[in-house]
């Protein structure tokens, strides 16, 4: 599953792909289940963006009824 409007960057390819980020507004980092995410937004915060974890990442996204695809 995904959250809706999101992308999907694998962990191990943030790094060269943080371009693709939008910039200029607030980040959101998901991972299945909300381990690897803050490592996501460690590495986002260190380019400079306003990046957050979501606590219990897309499990507890779709256990809320977020929407998600």
């Amino acid at each position: 599953q995904a959250v809706s409007g999101t992308i999907n960057i694998p962990l191990d390819q943030l790094e060269a792909r943080a371009d693709e980020v939008p910039t200029g507004t607030p980040v959101l980092v998901f991972c299945r289940s909300g381990n690897r995410s803050q490592e996501g937004a460690t590495i986002l915060a260190a380019k400079g963006y306003n990046a957050s974890t979501v606590e219990g990442g897309i499990v507890a996204w779709t256990d809320a009824g977020l929407p998600s695809t």
